[in-house]
């Protein structure tokens, strides 16, 4: 790897850490997120500066070409980051459908004449 390219990998190592500093300062991550993609800004700008350290970790896992073991990590992060981001939105939905109902039922408490006209409504034959 030339000297350019590594350089050129840990700078936009350290622009990616930037942005997601800078999401978390906007409030548009979270602690916990933005931790996993800080996380992964160190290793982009490790593995950039010093790539012999990721060719012994080929090396020792048994790897023979190590950019299919770098594409299998990345395949492999990805899965789990999808897999984190899912159980992230069902947790949301099912907080959504339960201040839903808890909304609809404190509305119910609070304006008892309105459901009853809104009954009465429904029924066939009512008069509008």
């Amino acid at each position: 790897m030339s000297d350019l390219l590594r350089w050129l990998l840990a700078a936009a190592g350290l622009v990616y850490t930037y942005f997601a500093m800078f999401m978390l300062i906007k409030k548009k991550l979270n602690e916990l997120n933005t931790l996993v993609w800080l996380s992964s800004c160190f290793v982009i700008v490790v593995f950039s500066i010093f790539p012999e350290l990721f060719d012994r970790l080929a090396l020792a896992v048994g790897v023979a070409y190590p950019p299919s073991l770098l594409f299998l990590l990345s395949v492999l992060v990805l899965l789990l980051l999808t897999l984190h981001q899912s159980m992230q939105i069902s947790k949301l939905q099912e907080k959504i459908r339960d201040l839903t109902q808890f909304l609809a039922l404190q509305h119910a408490r609070e304006h008892p004449g309105v459901q009853a006209e809104e009954e009465r409504r429904k029924e066939p034959g009512a008069a509008e």
